[in-house]
């Protein structure tokens, strides 16, 4: 769109598409809790007053505790899976799709547990390769695409 000047004062009906800078009086601002208004004053909004449900996640048990343990994103999106290992994990993932996510909590128990992760991208530190015995690691994916290059991993384990 190119730009051009607008005398706001003399403009009654101005489309949002038109203001590319500067500052609306908020006098101009139609006020209240209409679609096309704004809502002013103090308060707060619940998710029950927006008529919304709210967010909960299901915690899940049912994924392997050892060998290979595929994460059918799928399946587990939007859910904690809490994990008591028994042996070496490897982990696998299908049904990958953008903006799926799994939270996983992998509990060590008696014995250190070697963990070997796809090609997530982790952000903040790697992703570990063991949980020593008697700790817990938590390890969140969230796939950006279809591909597990682009899932983008954060974990935390108990110090």
């Amino acid at each position: 769109m190119a730009s051009r000047t607008i005398n706001i004062p003399a403009t009654t009906n101005l489309d949002a598409d038109e203001l590319t800078s500067g500052t609306v009086p908020f006098a101009r601002l139609s006020t209240g809790t209409g679609s096309t208004q704004v809502a002013v004053g103090d308060h707060t909004h619940t998710a029950a007053a927006v008529g919304a449900a709210p967010a909960t996640r299901t915690v899940g048990t049912g994924l392997g505790t050892s060998g290979t343990v595929n994460l059918d994103m799928a399946a587990v999106n939007d859910t904690t899976q809490w994990i008591t290992a028994t042996g070496a994990l490897t982990f696998t993932t299908s049904n990958r799709a953008a903006g799926r996510e799994v939270t996983l909590v992998i509990a060590a128990g008696g014995s250190s547990r070697t963990l070997a992760w796809p090609s997530w991208l982790a952000v903040g530190a790697a992703l570990p390769t063991s949980v020593a015995s008697g700790k817990t690691l938590v390890v969140t994916v969230t796939f950006m695409d279809t591909t597990d290059a682009a899932a983008i991993a954060a974990s935390a384990v108990q110090p």
